[in-house]
């Protein structure tokens, strides 16, 4: 179901996209980018930071691309985000306190994963990632 919500309005976008034009596409990504985040919130109770930069990002891009007529805008969308999650894990220390990759990794599986993968890369082995 969390998948689903997660796709939602990249689905919507591209069959308004398909069906019309880029600049319908972009106002159905705009509000349905706004009800995945209210639907996550009901959820969660919260919104993570990515959440809030893509839905920042998505209303200002997608503005900007229906107020202008200019579809460049909302092209730039990825490229910005992406440019910004590299900046954020450039900027995280390597395996310490709590490094930026393992915010998608925070539970099951893969957090013990890389809590393993961390104590192991440690310089003291009776703290993880080096931390007193």
């Amino acid at each position: 179901m969390k998948i689903l919500i997660d796709f939602f309005p990249l689905l919507l976008f591209f069959g308004a996209f398909k069906f019309y034009d880029i600049y319908v596409g972009t106002a159905v990504l705009m509000g349905a980018t706004v009800v995945q985040m209210a639907l996550i919130y009901g959820m969660d109770r919260k919104l993570q930071a990515m959440h809030k930069i893509t839905l920042v990002l998505v209303l200002a891009f997608g503005t900007l691309t229906l107020v202008l007529h200019d579809d460049r805008f909302i092209k730039w969308k990825p490229t910005v985000l992406y440019a910004a999650m590299s900046i954020a894990l450039a900027n995280s220390p390597p395996c310490c306190w709590k490094p930026a990759t393992r915010w998608p990794l925070r539970c099951g599986a893969y957090a013990r994963i890389f809590s393993k993968c961390c104590w192991a890369a440690s310089s003291n082995s009776r703290t993880p990632c080096g931390t007193a």
